[in-house]
């Protein structure tokens, strides 16, 4: 059998907080695990299974033309002509049929109605921002696979029936609905695909899974460009989502979770069915989880009553909590914030978004190219920063018409570095949590991405004061991030920590921890007088 221990990983060139140095130096056979990290090691970070895991959350991601109904369909003015029958027959389900049948026209949000025609966007993302924390509290309490399957079914159910919404109260609450799905479905997914790879391979899925939404982009503006009818557009989503559900109900629950929660035996059988997928083995018959988890006591937490308190009763994991929660914010207003203004840039909003989806592939390419080589905090300094100078750039290029291309130049580039920074936020949070809490951290993380979802709808609406104010309030938050991203831990290449414990010890790794334990020490030792 093959012993792929001595295999040189490229992403561990770092100090791993949560490992000994003597076990770093320490070989195991696959026969003598030392803990699950080893048995994952053993079994693959890029094996079949964990590609069809991959796969899976990328498809869905892909099913996001509801995207093109909330950013494209519901933001587009009408015609004059346009809004005169939709104020006369605000009621009636048919329109003329040169006009476009979006939600604005079939529920008469014109004239007097017009300062409602955002709120379906606002609905989702109240939805979104529930979801995130609901669902992800729940997937660490009864795991990744059940709440993703669920969440599924949650999507499909409200996403058809809101394309035949008759009444403007049930269309708004069903879309809530929607973003409740939505939220909870990616950020248990996210967790189950990281949780079932190693750190050689995490930048690559935690970046990799979102090129799905890219495709998606893409396919929903040309769809949508053909088929104006929001229903319609609804329907295709809901059918598209349901193509989901066997990749879901083939994927095993996560065994890092199952271990972390003391279901070993489930843990065995889940390990024993990515080793024959794999096509590797892991020993004779007596392979047990649990004599694993003994051997490494971080995998035995003990950990009850996981809650959003957890996150903020320890110190240092409470700054680096609070900091992650900071940059969700921030980067999700600045990228939604690009988004609904893409008519206000100039031009066709259609060739605007399918310029901002080719953006996201080059972008995509250098995220995955920079966190496999740089360390994360380095790259979250780069891309907030150049973020936030290009969006401040922007800001001050609406003073004329002329400067429309340059307008819109700037903020494709402010959006390539949005993009990065987004999904390297998803990254980084996902390493930086423990398995006890990973989901429910990286939930309330998306749900304060919701939050500066739902303010960014608002934003755009300040122009009418000073035209450049929306671009700049875009560019504040990623340009606070540069300077609070000095004082969060190097994930880069570390094992995932398991226990509350084990999320402590890491987040001390932190320069402003650390700074703050050397002054301590020069104190103890009476090495002057320094102010803590």
């Amino acid at each position: 059998m093959q012993d792929n221990s001595n295999e040189k990983d490229p992403s561990r060139d770092v100090s791993d907080p949560l490992v000994d140095e003597n076990e770093q130096k320490r070989d195991d056979k696959p026969s003598n695990f030392k803990d699950i990290e080893a048995v994952l090691d053993h079994l693959g970070g890029a094996g079949r299974y964990n590609l069809l895991v991959l796969a899976a959350a990328a498809f869905f991601n892909l099913a996001c033309l509801s995207t093109v109904q909330d950013f494209g369909l519901d933001n587009v003015t009408l015609p004059a002509d346009c809004q005169t029958s939709a104020a006369t027959n605000a009621s009636s389900t048919a329109i003329d049929s040169q006009c476009s049948e979006t939600a604005v026209s079939r529920f008469g949000l014109v004239c007097q109605r017009a300062w409602m025609s955002n709120l379906a966007t606002t609905f989702y993302f109240v939805g979104f921002l529930f979801g995130c924390s609901v669902y992800g509290a729940l997937a660490d309490r009864f795991g990744r696979q059940k709440m993703a399957l669920v969440s599924l079914i949650n999507i499909i159910v409200c996403t058809i029936a809101a394309s035949q919404a008759p009444l403007l109260w049930l269309y708004w609450s069903l879309q809530l609905l929607t973003g409740l799905g939505i939220g909870g479905f990616m950020s248990s997914t996210f967790s189950l695909a990281l949780e079932s790879t190693t750190p050689a391979y995490r930048n690559i899925w935690g970046m990799g899974l979102h090129n799905g939404w890219t495709i998606g982009i893409y396919l929903g503006t040309l769809i949508a460009y053909f088929e104006r009818r929001y229903n319609f557009l609804l329907l295709y989503y809901g059918l598209t989502v349901l193509a989901a559900i066997p990749p879901v109900l083939l994927l095993s629950e996560s065994p890092r979770w199952l271990v972390s929660t003391r279901r070993y035996k489930q843990a065995d059988s889940v390990l024993q069915r990515i080793a024959r997928i794999n096509r590797r083995s892991l020993g004779d018959d007596n392979f047990s989880s649990e004599i694993i988890a003994l051997r490494d006591k971080s995998a035995s937490t003990g950990d009850e009553g996981i809650s959003v308190l957890q996150l903020l009763k320890q110190p240092n994991m409470r700054l680096v909590t609070c900091i992650v929660w900071v940059m969700f914010f921030n980067v999700s207003m600045a990228y939604y914030g690009i988004w609904l203004a893409m008519g206000n840039l100039g031009g066709s909003i259609y060739r605007n978004q399918l310029i901002a989806a080719t953006i996201e592939i080059p972008s995509r390419l250098l995220g995955m190219l920079a966190s496999y080589r740089i360390n994360r905090r380095v790259t979250i300094i780069v891309t907030y920063g150049c973020a936030g100078v290009c969006l401040a750039a922007t800001a001050f290029l609406f003073g004329e018409s002329h400067l429309s291309v340059a307008r819109i130049s700037t903020a494709m580039t402010g959006k390539f570095w949005v993009l990065i920074a987004f999904d390297l936020t998803w990254l980084y949070s996902a390493e930086v949590f423990p398995t006890v809490v990973r989901s429910l951290g990286v939930g309330t993380g998306s749900t304060f991405a919701r939050a500066g979802a739902m303010i960014s709808t608002l934003v755009p609406g300040l122009g009418v004061f000073w035209r450049p104010l929306p671009f700049l309030i875009f560019s504040i938050g990623p340009l606070l991030v540069v300077l609070l991203a000095l004082a969060v831990p190097e994930t880069r290449g570390r094992r995932l920590p398991n226990s509350m414990e084990d999320g402590e010890r890491l987040a001390k790794t932190s320069r402003c921890c650390r700074r703050r334990r050397q002054q301590a020490q020069d104190i103890s030792d009476g090495g002057g007088d320094i102010e803590l």
